[in-house]
């Protein structure tokens, strides 16, 4: 979908009345009840008007542009000398405990400022306290349109919450498909099938399912960040697209300080609706447990803490009874890369935690990926004793090649040229990894990422990815490409600053789309 900058600000199609929010003197604005997916969605001026959640402050003046990101237009905020500021009202809508999600593409009308947006929570509690929650804040543009999004909780004191879009003095700011998602929207009925292991193979309803998705990252890849990183970065349109795009799942990666410090569990909820209702299944993957993300790097405390270890068990045990009867999930990963100072004590671990998971109600696929201590699973590699495990290794193969020109792990690289990489190459570092256990044991496997840097593209990416997913047909091996967004050398889209218009690699797309024909 395409987005137009208006080329004049002051060209309104409706000029909408002026309202002024300021503490207790303030007009109520109320929205409309919550019957819908979104709490309210504003595209087109008559919406604005009719539920009167959004309004101007400081004197501002709102608008209405004919030329915006649809055809509808844009909404328009200028303030003479003050800051640019959009008011939305979330008293009455956000029970405590739960949260919403606020969204919108926004852009600035002049050219060269510099400016940035930023989105804000504030709190005013039942005695009278206020305070305030930094959310988002992103660089505004001219000629392309930027998402802003954050999500906010309402804790058991709160008395009235507001969001605020704000954009500095000087500006004009274009708002355009602000959305607000409740996590208190009851689930659309999912009449799927679940998932369910059959010898060496899913089924739903006896029927074979071969997974083919994508990851989609609520993780920052930084321990450090605040969890807005997370908790902000994915929106109702990412599940559209990723369906569009012709995938049927989604690993989604979980960070575990969002369910720890920042009331996850309801954010998941409005993942899970995203998902369903565009038909996609989740995979739910830890992609950073207690004690911070794994991998190759590790040097947290993870495998000396039975504190961080209980913490790990815990929380898939909360979250299997959570979901026990959603058909939706498509499964459980219980840990992205593990790092643990030998193979038995990550099985040991993972051998609890199945344990403790199947005691709590789940009876569906739960993957468990191979120690980064050893090369995947071999063919002499221990198979765990529960008939409902998938196998999972992560496949970069050769890593000097698919990563590099990448700006976190980039190597200096080299082509695919078809003699030292090609389909015979990767064939026989994946029978060794993963499709050798998988024969000995009659066992289901899932390669859980894999995928090439944006700069392999000139050198080869396209043949690597067109043999890879040829590979993996052929041998009825699941898998989710790394990755739709965020980590913007791998990813699909643009990454940190979604934009639009943004450059996609539509080659890869093409590729992934053929495999699910």
């Amino acid at each position: 979908m395409s987005r137009r900058i208006p080329s004049t600000p002051g060209c309104l199609a409706v000029l909408l009345s002026v309202t002024i929010l300021s503490g207790a003197t303030a007009e109520d604005a109320v929205m409309p009840s919550a019957s819908s997916e979104t709490i309210c969605t504003f595209d087109t001026p008559e919406a604005v008007s009719a539920q009167r959640t959004a309004v101007p402050g400081d004197g501002a003046t709102l608008g209405f542009s004919a030329e915006g990101r649809r055809s509808s237009g844009a909404l328009t905020i200028t303030a003479p000398g003050r800051p640019c500021r959009l008011i939305l009202d979330l008293d009455g809508h956000l029970a405590p405990r739960e949260g919403v999600l606020c969204s919108a593409w926004v852009a600035v009308a002049e050219a060269g400022t510099g400016a940035r947006c930023t989105l804000t929570a504030h709190r005013t509690t039942a005695d009278g306290r206020r305070t305030s929650d930094h959310l988002a804040d992103i660089p505004l543009a001219h000629d392309r349109w930027t998402l802003l999004s954050g999500w906010v909780t309402r804790s058991g004191v709160d008395q009235r919450t507001t969001l605020v879009i704000s954009a500095p003095a000087g500006t004009t700011l274009l708002v355009d498909d602000l959305r607000i998602t409740s996590s208190g929207i009851p689930h659309p009925l999912d009449q799927r099938p679940p998932l369910r292991v059959a010898g060496s193979r899913l089924v739903a309803d006896g029927e074979p399912f071969l997974l083919h998705g994508v990851n989609l990252s609520a993780y920052s890849g930084d321990e450090a960040d605040d969890p807005q990183h997370a908790l902000g970065s994915i929106v109702a349109d990412d599940y559209r697209d990723i369906a569009a795009a012709g995938f049927n799942c989604v690993r989604l990666n979980l960070w575990h300080r969002v369910f720890h410090e920042a009331n996850g569990w309801a954010w998941l909820r409005v993942q899970h609706r995203w998902a369903t209702m565009h038909g996609l299944r989740l995979i739910l993957d830890l992609h950073s447990p207690p004690g911070g993300y794994q991998s190759n790097e590790y040097r947290g405390s993870f495998w000396t803490s039975p504190e961080q270890q209980q913490q790990f068990i815990d929380f898939w045990v909360q979250l299997a009874k959570a979901y026990a009867d959603a058909p939706g999930i498509a499964a459980l990963d219980l840990m992205n890369e593990p790092l643990p100072p030998d193979e038995s004590t990550w099985l040991a671990l993972a051998a609890r935690t199945l344990s403790a998971v199947r005691k709590a109600g789940w009876d569906r696929p739960i993957i468990v990926e191979s120690s980064m201590r050893v090369d995947g699973w071999s063919e002499t590699s221990p198979k765990l004793d529960d008939p409902g495990v998938i196998y999972d290794v992560h496949f970069y193969m050769p890593w000097e090649f698919c990563s590099q020109g990448a700006s976190t792990y980039g190597q200096s690289g080299r082509g695919y040229d078809g003699a030292v990489i090609d389909a015979a190459f990767l064939r026989t570092h994946l029978e060794q990894q993963l499709l050798l256990f998988a024969r000995k044991h009659q066992v289901p496997v899932n390669v859980g990422e894999y995928g090439v840097s944006g700069k392999t593209l000139g050198c080869g990416g396209d043949r690597w990815l067109a043999d890879m997913l040829n590979l993996l047909r052929d041998n009825g091996v699941h898998a989710q490409y790394f990755c739709w967004t965020i980590f913007d050398d791998f990813a699909l889209n643009s990454g940190w600053h979604r934009q639009d218009p943004a450059p996609r690699r539509e080659v890869l797309l093409r590729l992934l789309d053929r495999r699910a024909k």
